[in-house]
């Protein structure tokens, strides 16, 4: 019995091991791909880095910032643009976390900022409320996060 018993930890802290490094191991390919200016395989495994890690939203605005800089170098200024939006609106990124990415280029964070401007607010309001549905769901539950 301790043997199974043994042997079935060893198993799950084995697998939820493998998974953590899933985010991990796909940020590092993404990564390579872009320093060899190989920017569709590299949006790739970013993209499979966010489903991997989308309860994370600190890494994951920072790996859309990736994205972004990916399709801009690729020539593909609105989607770009498009990604950025989809940050503020899905993942909760700010101005500031914009203008502080050390992955984009200035010009093109001004450029940013300005196009996202008009929709700002409204974009930040959707994300805090989905964040508020969130919370209410959970109470109901009576999930405690810790």
């Amino acid at each position: 019995m301790k043997k199974i018993l043994i042997l079935f930890v060893a198993i799950i802290t084995t697998s939820s091991y493998c998974y953590s490094n899933d985010f991990k191991s796909y940020l590092e390919k993404a990564n390579e791909y872009k320093m060899e200016s190989r920017y569709s395989k590299a949006i790739r495994y970013y993209s499979k880095a966010i489903k991997k890690d989308k309860e994370n939203r600190l890494d994951v605005k920072k790996v859309y910032f990736e994205i972004a800089d990916c399709f801009l170098k690729q020539g593909k200024y609105r989607m770009a643009i498009r990604v950025m939006r989809s940050s503020i609106y899905n993942f909760g990124a700010t101005k500031e976390d914009i203008l502080n990415a050390v992955v984009l280029d200035d010009k093109f964070k001004e450029t940013v900022i300005q196009e996202i401007e008009p929709n700002y607010n409204k974009y930040r309001r959707h994300y805090i409320a989905r964040l508020e549905n969130i919370d209410e769901y959970l109470d109901k539950k009576k999930i405690v996060l810790k």
